[in-house]
């Protein structure tokens, strides 16, 4: 039986900055006219004639379309014909193939020094995965300080992944001791790439007391960036936000729209939330029944709170509110549909 392939160690998709491939001429044949598999053999013809740039290009692409014993044979073919002219892109895919063990023997030293030449070359994806190498001790003990250090190299080239890991490793004090100074500007450089995880890190790490760049109107700010980039638990916590006026003004339209993005995707807590504000009148009309039905979704999603609290609930309502909340959850069974039915589209 095959060895499994090790998938923390992905297959960057190929990107080009041209549409279009390079000839031997430095012409430009256009994707939009090509086929894959005209491409494909175009690519091949020219590697052949020891382009050097289309056997790099030819392997990627092989290594990102559908995985097959096939193509990865003729990839590492590729690859290795590279590597013997010193490309250090080839480097850096034949150690990323090395660690996960595809189209070759899994070989966790050799992946690493592949992935080290090409990491102090300057490759980004090279340094960002050198790093998860040494954080994960792929050659033995874990290194977080080695991770560290190239997460940062990467994360100054852009990757916004690598940012957001040396932000958190500051934060959490891996490899490093704790310097909340550091994860905030490595959180805000990832968060800055429009990393939707990094923001919400950011505007979390801004709430810390023992944060020196303390901010609640910081922590809203990139909260709402996150929720923007469709986070749900971002989307939750921006609702509240809005909703007790932390970071800026209460704004109780921006709570229920927020609160009912979250809730239609299923977060327990925002469905709660909602519940609270038919159940007390505050923001929407005083509606037992809908509160109860509304707890009942979060509940029926795990939120043991929300059972406890639609117990109580049901012990004070009449028959009649019963009987409407007990409708409601049998005609929209879903968080979706509930919160469409029961939240005003002003209000969404």
């Amino acid at each position: 039986m095959a060895a499994r392939i090790d998938t923390r160690f992905k297959i960057p998709p190929y990107a080009t900055h041209q549409d279009g491939i390079l000839d031997l001429l430095g012409g430009v044949v256009s994707l939009r006219r090509k086929e894959s598999e005209s491409l494909l053999s175009e690519l091949e013809r020219q590697a052949r004639q020891n382009h050097l740039p289309s056997q790099v290009e030819l392997a990627w692409r092989l290594l990102s379309g559908p995985p097959s014993q096939r193509s990865n044979r003729f990839a590492v073919k590729w690859l290795k014909k590279a590597i013997a002219q010193g490309d250090h892109r080839a480097q850096y895919l034949m150690g990323i193939l090395l660690a996960r063990g595809q189209g070759v023997q899994r070989n966790p030293q050799e992946a690493e020094a592949f992935l080290t030449k090409a990491a102090l070359f300057g490759i980004a994806d090279a340094q960002s995965d050198l790093a998860l190498a040494k954080l994960l001790g792929l050659c033995g003990q874990p290194d977080p300080a080695g991770a560290l250090y190239w997460y940062r190299l990467a994360g100054a080239q852009g990757r916004a992944l690598a940012a957001q890991k040396a932000g958190e490793m500051y934060r959490d004090a891996t490899g490093t001791p704790r310097h909340l100074t550091q994860a905030t500007r490595w959180l805000k450089k990832a968060a800055s790439l429009g990393e939707a995880n990094a923001a919400k890190a950011l505007a979390l790490l801004y709430l810390r007391a023992d944060n020196p760049h303390h901010s609640e109107s910081d922590a809203r700010y990139w909260m709402k960036e996150a929720a923007l980039a469709g986070d749900i638990e971002a989307q939750y916590r921006l609702g509240i936000y809005y909703w007790s006026g932390r970071g800026g003004e209460v704004n109780l339209r921006e709570a229920i729209g927020w609160l009912s993005r979250a809730a239609s995707a299923a977060n327990s807590n925002a469905l709660m939330m909602l519940a609270g504000l038919y159940l007390t009148g505050n923001a929407l009309a005083l509606n037992r029944a809908r509160a109860l039905a509304l707890n009942r979704m979060a509940a029926s999603l795990g939120n043991h709170a929300a059972e406890q609290t639609a117990q109580t609930l049901e012990s004070t309502l009449t028959p009649v509110e019963l009987e409407e909340a007990r409708a409601l959850q049998a005609t929209y069974p879903s968080p979706e549909k509930l919160v469409a039915i029961l939240i005003p589209k002003e209000n969404r």
